[in-house]
Order: structure tokens, then C-alpha cells, then sequence
């Protein structure tokens, strides 16, 4: 049997993995899928010596690697494509973060709707044509650029609501470092 390595650290620092007000920083990184423990030990070890908190232990974890014989290898999950178009809208596009404050009206929850209909549209075999702009498309029409895989419409949309996610975690974390310069 083939075994998976993780580390998992438990510190409290904002800097990293998700990060939740109720718990002022609790630090969930996580590396995953190494596969031996040495190098999910020097991952987590590099980890610890980054992380703000400074945590006493990384936790390490071996699982058994499930063999699923009906997916072949070169499928790529949702979750993991949704990631790398967010990457991609990051470091090719230069749509960070920072700069998704601005949309604050809403507009990528609805430009994550548009996609996501149109992949709709599309697995129902109704054949939407390309120049069809959506009436609730927030931006010019020029940013309207829908695939012609269905999958590929639901990563954008996906990626969409990441930057949604982001841009009210960002605006949520820059609120709490007003509030602590005010008590300062």
C-alpha cells in the first residue's frame, strides 16, 4: 500500500491559510500530498520557522494514497482548476487582491453568475453564442471572453468568487488594522 505525507500547522498567525476574526489570526497551513514523511517534515519545518506565531510542533499525518480506478490520472479536479485559473488571473492578468477592493458594487459574484450560466447553457446543449453579452455582465463587453468548454466558464466562475472570497477577507483584515492603529 502507498502512503501520503501532510504537515498541518496550528499556530495563530493571519499570514497564513485561512484566516477568521472569531479566531484573530489562527493559523490552518497546510501542506499536502507529499509522498514521503522526510519531505513533508522539512516542508513543515520550513513552515515553522516562517510562521509569526513560532508554533512548538507541526503535525504530521500519513494516509493510505485510494486508489480510484474509474479517474485517470491526467483529470484535473474542479477545485484544483478553479485554482490555477485564480493563479493565473493573479500573475498574467494582474488582477490581485488589492486591486479586486475596487469592485465593491458586487460585479465578481455577478460576472461568476455569467459564467457559470453560460456553462449552464452550454451542458444543455442550447448553444449560446459567443457575442451574446449577459445583461447583468458588470464590466465592458470587451472583458466578456466565455469558452467554448463548459468546464473552462465554471473555472472562471469559480476563480471569480475566490476573488470575491479574497476581496472581503482583505477588506475584513485592513478594517482590524485600522481599529488597532486607532486604539494604539
Amino acid at each position: 500500500m502507498k502512503y501520503k505525507y501532510s504537515w498541518h500547522c496550528t499556530g495563530n498567525d493571519g499570514r497564513h491559510g485561512c484566516w477568521h476574526p472569531d479566531y484573530e489570526g489562527y493559523c490552518v497551513a497546510k501542506g499536502e500530498n507529499f509522498l514521503s514523511e522526510k519531505e513533508a517534515i522539512e516542508e513543515g519545518e520550513k513552515h515553522k520557522a516562517e510562521c509569526s506565531f513560532s508554533p512548538d510542533i507541526i503535525n504530521i499525518k500519513k494516509q493510505p494514497i485510494k486508489q480510484d480506478k474509474g479517474r485517470k490520472d491526467n483529470i484535473l479536479c474542479g477545485a484544483l482548476s478553479i485554482l490555477l485559473e485564480r493563479e493565473r488571473q493573479i500573475n498574467k492578468e494582474n488582477f490581485s487582491p488589492e486591486r479586486d477592493l475596487d469592485y465593491n458594487n458586487g460585479q465578481l459574484v455577478l460576472a461568476a453568475i455569467c459564467y457559470a450560466n453560460y456553462a449552464k447553457l452550454q451542458t444543455e446543449s442550447k448553444e449560446p453564442t459567443k457575442r451574446e453579452i449577459p445583461k447583468n455582465w458588470p464590466w465592458d463587453n470587451e472583458w466578456w471572453k466565455p469558452d467554448v468548454y463548459p468546464q473552462r466558464n465554471l473555472e472562471k466562475a469559480g476563480a471569480l468568487l475566490a476573488a470575491e472570497w479574497d476581496r472581503i477577507q482583505l477588506g475584513i483584515e485592513r478594517d482590524l488594522k485600522r481599529k488597532k492603529r486607532k486604539k494604539n
